[in-house]
């Protein structure tokens, strides 16, 4: 299993367990912190670095982006990504693209009943703030909505892999608003 972007192992270090072996990448200075959370875990390998300016030769069963793409530079760089990303699956590897922010979805989930309700419900059970904390107005992030999404679909099928979008469950955080692609390599018979 190959994890981009993998932070301080909160998917790496479970996968782990159950993989015969994970390769974790991401900066030097997160996977400082992963290798001390796990020096005694020794199917876990490292390598640090920019994914897009990395040359992994390896071939991977599994590769796993979770909450990365939408801080990519741009929609250019996002379709650059993932076809690298899905150029280093096996025949019949799969590759996750996760927590994917979609503005389509949140906009139809903000304007439906049960939305409306889940919000005011949320912010009543919020601590009163005297200053509003909002991750997306300190970073520039990639705007991603219904059109952009089905763009990536056709973009990774047309290179002859299949692609699918997923709901997430509404039990996780942005359940209800966000999105996860998952592509198989074709040439594994499944």
């Amino acid at each position: 299993v190959l994890d981009i972007g993998s932070g301080p192992g909160g998917i790496a270090i479970p996968l782990s367990f159950v993989c015969k072996e994970v390769t974790a990448l991401d900066h030097p200075d997160v996977l400082a912190i992963l290798k001390k959370r796990c020096s005694g875990i020794r199917n876990l390998q490292f390598h640090d670095g920019s994914f897009l300016e990395t040359e992994l030769v390896e071939k991977y069963d599994k590769v796993i982006v979770y909450s990365v793409l939408h801080y990519l530079e741009d929609s250019h760089e996002v379709v650059e990504f993932i076809l690298k990303a899905i150029s280093m699956l096996k025949k019949g590897g799969g590759a996750l693209f996760g927590d994917i922010p979609n503005s389509s979805k949140k906009n139809r989930f903000s304007e439906s009943n049960f939305g409306k309700s889940f919000i005011r419900e949320w912010n009543l059970m919020q601590p009163i703030r005297a200053e509003s904390f909002d991750l997306e107005k300190d970073k520039k992030m990639v705007a991603f909505d219904d059109a952009m999404i089905l763009s990536l679909i056709n973009e990774i099928r047309s290179k002859g892999f299949h692609a699918y979008v997923l709901p997430q469950s509404p039990i996780l955080p942005f359940g209800h608003t966000r999105e996860d692609i998952l592509v198989i390599h074709p040439d594994g018979g499944r």
